[in-house]
């Protein structure tokens, strides 16, 4: 897999600076995986789409141009994967499917553990796919649409317990 990596532009730059390119296999051969997302201290982690969804770390210096082998890190109670996100400190892990959100605590979700998530269901919406969480707690969805229904894009607060 590759993925590329850029600084966050400003609002008035009308070019990006120049992407830096990270190579990365996965250990057990290929899988499908919509969702990438930076934890603590930058680590990044992928979350496939497998039944169940499988996550995996980058190792923890990332080395452009150098290919790299990716570090599962633990399997989670949930399929069809379509994003994920970290809450703005890090304490939270946020991985949606098409028709869920599930908050994991990050020290156990790091670990491989799962402890008690929250999970959010009826979300109302034609077939979610992207999660973002705010500064504030707010929780940005988005929904492609499906069939003759047009997509949606929605928020929700969040008070994350400590």
């Amino acid at each position: 897999i590759t993925i590329y990596r850029v600084p966050e532009p400003r609002p008035s730059d009308t070019t990006t600076s120049a992407a830096e390119r990270f190579v990365a296999t996965y250990p057990d051969g290929p899988h499908d995986a919509e969702a990438l997302f930076s934890g603590r201290n930058g680590a990044l982690y992928i979350v496939t789409k497998d039944k169940p969804a499988l996550v995996f770390q980058f190792p923890e210096s990332l080395r452009a141009g150098t290919p790299m082998r990716l570090e599962r890190v633990t399997v989670l109670p949930m399929e069809g994967v379509t994003d994920a996100d970290a809450s703005p400190g890090g304490e939270w892990i946020a991985v949606r499917s098409k028709e869920e959100i599930i908050f994991f605590r990050e020290e156990e979700f790091t670990l491989g553990e799962h402890g008690t998530p929250i999970s959010v269901r009826a979300l109302n919406e034609p077939q979610g796919e992207g999660i973002a969480i705010g500064d504030d707690g707010t929780v940005y969805l988005a929904s492609e649409g499906k069939r003759k229904q047009p997509g949606t894009f929605r928020t929700m607060k969040c008070t994350f317990p400590g």
